[in-house]
């Protein structure tokens, strides 16, 4: 879900409240501390989306789901 995708990189929200949203982007822009922090993570964060990561991954997973010596 949002929540394992956000990762401590964004303030998590209740997106059916218009307070709520207002309240989370009035801390972001009050609180530089915070802004920073939130980018320096957003941007550690995305490095695990990238395509080329996603295709190790992805390989890793299936060598080891596969069954070894096995030709089909």
């Amino acid at each position: 879900g949002t929540k394992e995708l956000a990762e401590g990189a964004a303030v998590l929200v209740d997106p059916e409240s218009v307070d709520d949203i207002a309240a989370g982007i009035g801390r972001v822009l009050d609180d530089r501390g915070l802004r920073e922090t939130l980018i320096a993570a957003g941007r550690e964060r995305s490095r695990e989306f990238q395509w080329r990561r996603c295709a190790v991954e992805t390989l890793r997973v299936l060598e080891r789901a596969a069954p070894q010596g096995r030709a089909r």
